[in-house]
């Protein structure tokens, strides 16, 4: 069921905390196709300890091996990415071991496993520009990063943990038109399943100058959660962000 939203209508937010009356949070399956798509990030840097890099890329292994949603099956590396695990495995052991050589041949398996994983971020990166509806869930679902959108330089949406437990407070960029700010509705969502499914709440605030800003209670603690956000103005209705991924305490 969709929720009107009158612009004009008495229930025009005071300030830039208020809601709509009597609109609540419901779990919806997004199925509208977005207008930008979200990209991945590894997450990790070849410097990296080496305990660090070695799980972060077993992980990724396993994800695109198991390939539980079968998105990845296209991707031809699977094989050596998952053989390359293995040989950096063994020659960290190697180095317990003590020998010549050892390190430099820890540091060549290292190398040759980061190039294997940048393969396997382009690739999943290409999938989800094909799939956007589907994008987000791709890059999690393979155990990569989701990169944070930016626009000119700043971050379109930032999410603050509060002093109360289970909430949070979004911050997003508010709309401008010619360099001035417009009245937009600001919708705000979270998903705790990696962006499977998502609960949403739409805002009509009153903004010109302010920043659109959402609290949210009673989440969930210690869940990895994925929060985004829209708006839609006289611009039209704009693509979702990039999700900004926190685990909620």
């Amino acid at each position: 069921m969709k929720s009107k939203v009158n612009l004009k209508g008495k229930h025009r937010a005071k300030n830039q905390w208020s809601v709509i009356a009597g609109l609540k949070d419901e779990r919806i399956i997004i199925l509208s196709i977005s207008l930008g798509y979200p990209k991945g990030k590894l997450g990790f840097k070849l410097k990296a300890a080496d305990s660090t890099f070695y799980f972060k890329a077993l992980a990724i292994s396993r994800a695109l091996s198991k390939d539980v949603k079968g998105y990845y099956a296209a991707f031809k590396e699977i094989k050596l990415l998952t053989d390359e695990v293995e040989l950096y495995a063994k020659s960290l052991r190697e180095i317990g071991l003590g020998g010549l050589g050892k390190v430099a041949r820890k540091n060549r398996c290292k190398q040759d496993l980061k190039g294997t994983l940048d393969k396997a971020l382009n690739f999943i990166n290409n999938l989800a520009a094909e799939n956007p509806e589907h994008g987000i869930e791709i890059i999690t679902g393979a155990k990569f990063k989701v990169c944070i959108s930016r626009s000119g330089g700043k971050q379109l949406l930032r999410v603050k943990q509060t002093s109360t437990p289970g909430e949070v407070k979004l911050y997003g960029l508010a709309v401008k038109t010619d360099g001035k700010y417009v009245r937009a509705i600001y919708e705000f969502q979270y998903s705790t399943d990696g962006g499977k499914t998502w609960i949403g709440k739409i805002g009509d605030m009153k903004l010109y100058a302010q920043k659109p800003i959402m609290k949210i209670k009673k989440l969930e603690l210690g869940v990895d959660t994925l929060f985004r956000m829209r708006s839609n103005s006289k611009n039209g209705l704009s693509a979702w962000c990039n999700p900004v991924r926190i685990i909620v305490t």
